[in-house]
């Protein structure tokens, strides 16, 4: 799988994996608001988003939790990406670039004992201070075998 990190870096425009200083979180505060009066994304940059996305999907759910809630935030982004979109998306690659290394590892020593962990962000979709009407919502349910992380899932709901 690290050669598959380095094959979605790769395929990122070089512009994409520069930005001010070191991303430390995979996503800002800004994360959930969107604006949309921005501009939209040409084509050619927004089929680009797309597939980087869907990149960072397959990376997330294999060996990279720690990317989910960003990731989920951006595929609901993939057919109307802004200017903004494309900045998250920068984030999120800049943040994989500094952490290449990190990956998920699996253990088991005793399989007996299993503990569930779930969290919620309700009206993630903000507007003018506000949260939008009928606003889709995310769910992380994390399951815990001895303090090892086995099974992570972030779902997005619509009311």
């Amino acid at each position: 799988m690290k050669e598959y990190v380095n094959e979605v870096l790769g395929s990122a425009p070089e512009n994409l994996l520069r930005g001010r200083g070191q991303a430390r979180t995979p996503a800002a505060n800004d994360l959930f608001k969107v604006n949309d009066t921005e501009m939209q994304l040409p084509k050619d940059q927004s089929d680009l988003f797309h597939t980087l996305t869907a990149q960072l999907l397959f990376l997330c759910k294999r060996i990279r939790p720690d990317l989910q809630v960003a990731v989920a935030f951006l595929c609901t982004r993939v057919h109307k990406s802004t200017e903004a979109d494309w900045r998250k998306l920068n984030r999120v690659l800049r943040y994989v670039k500094n952490t290449k290394d990190l990956f998920l590892t699996i253990e088991a020593k005793d399989l007996t004992r299993f503990r569930w962990w779930v969290d919620s962000s309700l009206n993630v979709h903000w507007k003018d201070g506000r949260a939008l009407e009928n606003s889709p919502w995310l769910a992380t349910r994390m399951l815990l075998k001895r303090c090892k992380v086995v099974v992570w899932k972030t779902s997005v709901f619509l009311d």
